[in-house]
């Protein structure tokens, strides 16, 4: 009789090193595959395309357009947001959150906001600037702020952090003011306009993510940074609709 010691590989094993396989998860797929898509390579992943649309301002900055936007810039802007929602979409394996069951609402909502923004104002592009970059670095810099340096939770919602929340709003509200600028050049609109509109939709948005509710972030931040930047917007300096 043969007694495995302490120190031996189970049998299993044994036969996988012997016939060359790889091995393999309880779901089959590669050991190696598995480790890659642990849960934090795939937030990472998902951190990383939710903030990469905040480039898009000021990109589109550099883009000869007319004032308002004619329909061949809106229907440039609609595309990509498309193409955004798609790509998002085709990683769906490696995005999901464990027992997350609102992906595609959490997809779509993202660039419909935006597509919203575009053809309801389109004669205010600086609008979209502010709405974008809060929906793209807000929730991205709350996410690493309260994870990094988040103690004290939020009395109305534990599972989100003071730190986060301050995060969201110190990261999204300079950006957005910037790209307001930069893509309302020739209104002749100043930088307090621009903080106003900014900082507006930055507070707002970061309360709408912080709310204790099953509703995606992304429709919650998107609306309600658009609403306070259009209220704003209309306060200081009127608005032009359509």
């Amino acid at each position: 009789v043969f007694r495995r010691g302490a120190g031996s590989a189970p049998p299993d094993r044994i036969e996988t090193a012997a016939s060359g396989k790889r091995p393999q998860s309880a779901d089959g797929r590669d050991a190696a595959q598995s480790e890659s898509n642990t849960p934090k390579h795939s937030e990472f992943i998902r951190k990383l395309l939710h903030m990469s649309p905040g480039l898009l301002p000021f990109a589109f900055a550099v883009v000869p357009h007319y004032d308002p936007l004619d329909w061949i810039a809106q229907a440039a802007i609609v595309s990509c947001c498309v193409v955004m929602a798609i790509v998002f979409l085709s990683l769906y394996r490696t995005v999901r959150r464990p027992g997350e069951d609102n992906l595609l609402s959490t997809a779509i909502s993202y660039p419909a906001t935006v597509i919203v923004t575009i053809l309801l104002f389109p004669a205010h592009v600086e609008l979209m600037g502010v709405v974008v970059v809060v929906l793209a670095l807000g929730d991205g810099a709350a996410y690493i702020g309260g994870k990094t340096f988040g103690k004290r939770k939020l009395p109305w919602n534990p599972e989100k952090t003071w730190v986060g929340s301050l995060s969201f709003i110190a990261v999204s509200g300079p950006i957005a003011t910037l790209a307001y600028m930069v893509l309302a050049r020739g209104d002749g609109h100043h930088w307090e306009i621009a903080a106003a509109c900014g900082f507006a939709a930055a507070i707002c948005g970061s309360a709408a993510e912080s709310l204790p509710v099953k509703l995606t972030d992304n429709l919650r931040v998107g609306v309600s940074s658009l609403l306070a930047a259009a209220a704003t917007h209309h306060v200081l300096v009127g608005l032009t609709p359509f």
